[in-house]
């Protein structure tokens, strides 16, 4: 990164959304980017000035920190490269980026970036402001996957609540407030965090709540969310909260929900809107010419995210009247227009067009024969500046065509005369604004624009801090990042050594958006839910003559609807207050049928009635006649359907015994052997090589069973298992640039745990070495025993720097390697059996330089305790044969998780059984508490989202014939509930040299003898142990383990003998005349290539 600017200024970047990719931005207000920009300047100059209108505080927080002397530090409205301090980057991705490098060109940069509005804009900046070492904050985007989580995107953090809490405040509402405890949600498919998020919240409540997710979305979201209504109109909830992403996904919700007749308010549906993706309130209840976007808003609730002056008036909130205060100084206007990104005044007019045989000119636009030139644009008197629509236009020319401002460029011959050139500056969207002198007397604030001002304060305090702390000598030397094996740290604890955004995440003030403006909360980098305002309103429509249902008429009706803040939940409060009328009244909130009353929450069971009477008689004289005839079909039909019933059910329980049994086998026995690559020669290919090719130059060491790569490692080996996305279709790692990573990693981890630097007794497992790639069927078996691959592995190495996909050119980084569904399963099935102690991160790129030794200090990084949480989302993961729709019905790449996961659960529960009964018994010691206290942390996390993690069913599209079926596919069922029932009964999992069938039900002393310790001895949390195939196996391995331990092994110099060492692949001098001994023989065949093949 660029080294700081030797003034004390520090320029912040607001990135805004003005526009959408030059058009105008239909998601929000016109001035809602503006009024963020107003408050954003409002917070440079409050705190130049130290103001303390707004933050009683300010002055206190950043003058005489550290006993040092007054803060000088300044933020200017400006960049140094003489860009204005606000960029209009849309909501789109690319914009994001582009607005960061234009800042970052020609200087050092800004030194903090505030925005942007969407999530992923947001999160596609972070990815670039991380890797300059410049600080985000977020002032409006709750992204729950990468915003503030310092392992996703370091530098990040949040002013506004994570999505969780979003999520909390909506179930707070539907349970508490309404008592709706039968909810329907409907929510896009890139809104997965909404659905994981409120399906927390709401089971932290109350078991007894019926929660319903439905995703809709592309390839046809019409059809999407017609099935998804029609689903809900089946069931008996009333209940539908929607997310959606977009403002016109709407109108297609209307669509759909009028044409099933869901709109009828007599059907008393309670509509509710979840603030996602950035939903404009004042866009979604803008009036409408259509009635059925009416009804369906009329009587809607929306609960979002509140800032003070939403719910205080003037006199209590400070930031509204220091807003109200700014009316009449039109010196700060002119400063806010001059900030505005798109400038005006770099217009020029349009050229004026000429005859057949002259020139158009440029923006001074000089008129030529029968042409005259454009004017140069203007603004309105009301401050709305429209491009197009109030820029001068040329006169039309003789056969000519009329000039226009816009884009410049030279002009084109027409047939009879030319057309007039372009104006200087960039044509602008219609939605365009910039504001009059008066504009801060007659707008009030939009929504966010506390935020903004709170995130301005945030970073100038930090900076504040952090120079005081420079000065003072109080942290010459930036920390090292925190390692989990440390213990807990003093909180909050970035990770990192950007003194300015330490201290902007440690600063708390009252700011704006209330007292507790504190950027951190007891997880991630974001704020604390309960220290914000949460508000819910009321979507009402003025139905004017007529009612819901007017007389036909040839006028077009505009139904015009106002949203109301009926209920506010304050910071720190635990209830709904209701909000106070002009009349001094509570606002009641009315539903779709116009009255206070609450619907219930579900449908009553529909009563057909009989239309007449001679319609009851023909019906029972037809049923009559036929009941006779049908009598002896349908008895016959049942009993047929019922043996149907029998077989098929005794063919499910069958095969549901045959899943668990194969559960059990795929952990103990390999349907293709362990490859492994010995660390020095893996280190010295280069790059990643094939399997076929590292077979026939005789480079893998083969392991043929469970129990010998156990006996293998407690001989003093270690097994590295790499885990990587492939960055091109065809090929895991074209630019090498992650085998540089992953050497550098094994060069880290020697030196940090301390390995031979040789590393002759490190192992190395990558798949594109130790899977076969040229015959599919062999490369099956292998992909089927990945799980064991993954388990056995002593150390776990996700090696994710950031490198674009060759194919695609997306950037590859940790956050996209963690939606890898594959990527996932190997996290789990590593850490579901050995914890997360042994796993590490290689995030940073490589050169070939720092691949050497002395250089690899920081190649890999420990992670978290938690790291294991999001990764056991397995099957939420991304997946090619997903996104390729599985053509010609091919089998699902979930479907193959199921065996090898499902055997890891069922040693992980039995585990905690069996610790259980050591602790009851007094047999457990510090290590089986370790141990105990790691597994129940998994067990609880897996107990609270066990429908996420373990999903019963799964929707599957496919394709077949050209045609695209959807269909729902049975995945874990109830396969978790028959492995916890078989592990209690002790039937499988035997342990070794005892009896697979004593049972354990009630687990007294006697039976838990009898269920002896398979879980305990297979779950390995922060220990090593043995898989053991058989108790005679599992003795020849212990011997052969001790007494070839006791050897030493030579330097691969020349050295001493390295007593740390066995002595691999070689023979031992005092067991040379032993070599006939059959165990010592045995182990050399799987510890080391054969003396021919070397």
């Amino acid at each position: 990164p660029a080294p700081p600017p030797p003034t004390s200024e520090c320029p912040i970047l607001l990135l805004l959304p003005f526009t959408s990719r030059g058009r105008p931005n239909n998601e929000l207000s016109p001035d809602t980017a503006f009024a963020h920009m107003a408050a954003a300047l409002l917070a440079f100059d409050h705190f130049n000035t130290r103001d303390p209108a707004v933050v009683p505080d300010l002055p206190a927080l950043v003058d005489g920190y550290a006993d040092g002397p007054a803060c000088d530090v300044v933020l200017p409205s400006r960049l140094p490269n003489g860009r204005s301090a606000a960029a209009d980057v849309g909501n789109h991705v690319g914009p994001a980026v582009r607005a960061v490098l234009d800042a970052l060109e020609g200087g050092a940069g800004p030194c903090a970036v505030v925005g942007p509005y969407y999530n992923k804009a947001a999160a596609a900046a972070a990815t670039i402001t991380a890797a300059r070492d410049i600080p985000l904050l977020s002032y409006a985007a709750a992204d729950a996957r990468g915003l503030g989580r310092s392992h996703v995107l370091p530098l990040t953090a949040k002013v506004v609540a994570d999505e969780l809490d979003r999520a909390r405040a909506v179930a707070d509402y539907l349970l508490d407030g309404r008592g709706r405890d039968y909810v329907h949600l409907l929510y896009m498919d890139d809104l997965t965090a909404v659905a994981e998020a409120l399906a927390e919240a709401v089971a932290e409540r109350s078991e007894e709540v019926r929660y319903d997710a439905i995703k809709v979305g592309p390839p046809n979201l019409r059809r999407s969310l017609e099935d998804a209504l029609f689903r809900v109109r089946d069931s008996t909830w009333k209940t539908i909260v929607v997310a959606l992403s977009r403002s016109r996904q709407w109108d297609v919700l209307v669509a759909a929900a009028d044409a099933l007749g869901m709109l009828d308010p007599s059907l008393n549906l309670v509509w509710v809107a979840y603030d996602a993706g950035g939903l404009d309130l004042r866009v979604l209840a803008a009036d409408t010419a259509s009635r059925p976007r009416a009804r369906l808003l009329n009587g809607m609730a929306v609960v979002r995210v509140l800032d003070g002056f939403q719910y205080r008036g003037e006199d209590e909130d400070r930031f509204l009247r220091s807003w109200r205060g700014m009316a009449g100084n039109e010196s700060f206007v002119e400063r806010l227009n001059a900030m505005h990104p798109i400038q005006l005044s770099e217009a020029g007019g349009g050229g004026g067009g000429n005859g057949g045989s002259g020139n158009d000119n440029d923006g001074s636009g000089n008129s030529s024969s029968n042409g005259n030139s454009s004017n140069s644009h203007t603004v309105s008197s009301n401050g709305n500046n429209i491009f197009g629509d109030n820029a001068g236009e040329g006169n039309a020319v003789s056969k000519g065509s009329e000039s226009r401002g816009g884009n410049g460029g030279s002009g084109r011959k027409l047939q009879g005369g030319n057309k007039g050139g372009g104006g200087g500056a960039p044509k602008a969207p219609a939605g365009y604004y910039s504001a009059a002198s008066d504009y801060f007397a007659t707008h009030d604030p939009a929504p966010y624009s506390a935020f903004v001002y709170d995130a301005i304060v945030a970073l100038g305090v930090g900076q504040c801090r952090a120079q005081a702390k420079r000065r003072a000598g109080l942290l010459e030397v930036a920390p090292p990042p925190w390692n989990p094996k440390d213990g807990p740290p003093t909180y909050p604890h970035t990770g990192t050594g950007n003194l300015l955004y330490n201290e902007t995440v440690a600063a708390a003030f009252r700011g704006a958006t209330g007292d507790e403006v504190v950027l951190h909360d007891r997880t991630f980098f974001s704020r604390e839910g309960r220290t914000m305002a949460y508000g819910v309103y009321n979507l009402r429509v003025a139905w004017g003559a007529g009612g819901p249902s007017p007389a036909p008429s040839a006028a077009p009706v505009v139904y015009v609807l106002e949203h109301v803040l009926t209920r506010v939940r304050e910071p720190r409060a635990a209830n709904w207050t209701p909000m106070v009328g002009a009349d001094g009244a509570p606002r009641s909130f009315l539903h779709a049928d116009g009255t206070a009353a609450e619907p219930a929450p579900l449908h009553e069971i529909p009563v057909d009635t009989v239309q007449s009477n001679a319609g009851m008689i023909a019906a029972v004289t037809l049923g009559s006649v036929l009941g006779a005839l049908l009598a002896g079909a349908a008895l016959y039909s049942a009993w047929k359907r019922y043996r149907t019933y029998r077989r098929i059910s005794r063919e499910h329980e069958k095969r549901m015994d045959v899943t668990l049994e194969e559960a059990d086998r795929a952990l103990r026995e390999l349907d293709y052997p362990l490859h492994l690559l010995r660390g020095d020669e893996f280190a010295a290919e280069g790059a990643l090589v094939c399997h076929e090719v590292l077979r026939d130059r005789h480079k893998h060491t083969v392991i043929d069973h469970l129990g010998d790569v156990d006996a293998f490692i407690a001989a003093g080996n270690q097994v590295v298992f790499f885990s990587h996305q492939w960055t091109a279709y065809n090929a895991p790692d074209p630019t090498t640039t992650q085998y540089r990573s992953m050497v550098a990693a094994l060069h880290g981890l020697a030196k940090t745990l301390g390995w031979h630097p040789s590393l002759k007794n490190v192992w190395v497992w990558a798949d594109y070495g130790c899977i076969p790639q040229a015959c599919p069927s062999t490369q099956s078996l292998a992909i089927r025993s990945l799980a064991a691959y993954a388990s056995s592995a002593t150390y776990f190495v996700v090696c994710a720097p950031p490198v674009p996909h060759t194919d695609t050119s997306d950037l590859c980084t940790l956050s996209t390697y963690q939606m890898r569904m594959w990527c996932r399963a190997e996290q789990v099935c590593h850490s579901m059996r050995n914890g997360t102690s042994n796993m590490y991160l290689a995030t940073a790129k490589a050169s070939r330089g720092e691949m050497q030794v002395p250089k690899a200090t920081n190649a890999v990084v420990a992670v978290g305790d938690d790291f294991f949480r999001e990764s056991l989302r397995v099957f939420s993961g991304d997946l090619t044969c997903c996104r390729l729709g599985h053509p010609n019905g091919q089998k699902c790449d979930r479907l193959s998780l199921v065996v090898p996961i499902l055997g890891l659960y069922g040693e992980l529960y039995r585990a905690s059984l069996e610790h259980g009964a050591a602790n009851v018994t007094g047999g457990g010691g510090k290590e089986e508490e370790g141990q105990s206290s790691s597994v129940a942390e998994f067990l609880s996390e897996i107990e609270r989202h066990q429908e996420e993690i373990f999903p019963r069913t799964f929707r599957m599209i496919t394709t077949r014939k050209g045609r695209r079926v959807e269909e729902e596919v049975l995945l874990f069922g109830d396969l978790i509930e028959r492995m916890r029932a078989r592990v209690k009964s002790g039937a499988g999992f035997a342990a070794e040299g005892r009896d697979a069938t004593a049972s354990t039900s009630g687990m007294n002393s006697s039976q838990q003898d009898s269920m002896g310790d398979a879980g305990v001895s297979f779950i390995r949390h922060g220990r090593f142990v043995r898989h053991g195939s058989g108790e005679e196996r599992g003795n020849v391995r212990v011997e052969t383990e001790t007494r070839f331990s006791n050897q030493k092994c030579m330097d691969p110099e020349g050295a001493a003998p390295i007593s740390e060492l066995p002595c691999v692949g070689e023979e031992p001098a005092d067991l040379s005349e032993k070599k006939e001994d059959a165990s010592y023989s045995s182990f050399l065949q799987f510890v080391a290539p054969s003396k021919a093949a070397v």
